[in-house]
Parts: C-alpha cells; sequence; structure tokens
C-alpha cells in the first residue's frame, strides 16, 4: 500500500497538471461547484479505503445537497490528513512570516493551495497547505511537513 506522503505527492501532481483543464471545464459546465466537486471526488478516490471515511477537503462538493461528499453521502468523515513537521522543528507560516510548532497531533490539512503576493489561492502550483492552527488560517509549504491519517 502506497504511504499517505507519498499519495499527497500524487495528489499534488495530479492538481499540477490537470489544473488549468479543469478550470476551462469549470467556465463551460452549467453548475457553479464544478472544481469542488471534482477536488472531493478525486479526494475521497485516492484517500479513502474501506473503514476510512474522509471529512471534507476544502469546501466540499455541492453536487448531493445536503451532503459535502460525492460518494458516500450519507457517511460522515471518520478520519482525518494532519500535518506535522518533517524534522519535528518549527515550520514556517508563510502567510505572516512567523515560526509555529505544530502539535503532535498534527494541525488537520483543509486544502492544498498556493502563495501569491501575500495571499493563498487554490490554483497551481499547489506547494503549500491551508490549516487552522491555534484558531487561525496558516500556510505551510507541503516540503516541511509530513502526513499522517487520524480519527476525527
Amino acid at each position: 500500500m502506497i504511504n499517505i506522503n507519498v499519495k499527497i505527492e500524487l495528489f499534488i501532481k495530479l492538481l499540477n497538471a490537470s489544473w488549468s483543464q479543469i478550470c476551462i471545464l469549470d467556465n463551460e459546465v452549467q453548475y457553479d461547484s464544478f472544481k469542488q466537486d471534482w477536488l472531493q471526488f478525486n479526494w475521497e478516490l485516492i484517500f479513502e479505503d474501506g473503514n476510512i471515511k474522509l471529512e471534507i477537503y476544502g469546501d466540499g462538493a455541492d453536487i448531493n445537497g445536503d451532503s459535502s461528499r460525492v460518494s458516500f453521502p450519507k457517511v460522515s468523515g471518520s478520519h482525518a490528513i494532519h500535518c506535522h513537521s518533517k524534522n519535528n522543528s518549527e515550520v514556517k507560516d508563510v502567510l505572516n512570516g512567523s515560526n509555529i510548532s505544530l502539535p503532535k497531533t498534527g494541525s488537520k490539512l483543509d486544502r492544498l493551495v498556493t502563495i501569491k503576493g501575500g495571499w493563498y489561492y487554490e490554483e497551481a502550483p499547489f506547494d503549500c497547505v491551508l490549516m487552522e492552527f491555534d484558531d487561525y488560517e496558516v500556510v505551510v509549504k507541503v516540503r516541511e511537513l509530513d502526513f499522517f491519517i487520524q480519527n476525527s
């Protein structure tokens, strides 16, 4: 089985390779949540197996009305992907330039993003992770992090 860090790398490669085409399709389809539905579907497809059903990725999907999931819309997420420092040291929040110490339990990954002009955007290159830390949004470079699946 492929470990979670490799799956994250593969997901990033998928996003980077297909994002411009996804944006073109997003402008052509007849509903507003194409990108979110596509992201959520691929998130579930790549990371879920057996009893592991993840909490939603980013904003989740809109395709199933009351559920933010694509597959198994009536199932709640039982797990989440968390991030912690690769070297058990501080990581840099690229939003404000401060160094932070992530908890041993990690911080939950919200979505992959990039930084442009001092702010994060959900677009290529997907080289950063948006997460919450001490009730604030922080953005950390993927290369500084290890990933693991944790019960919700």
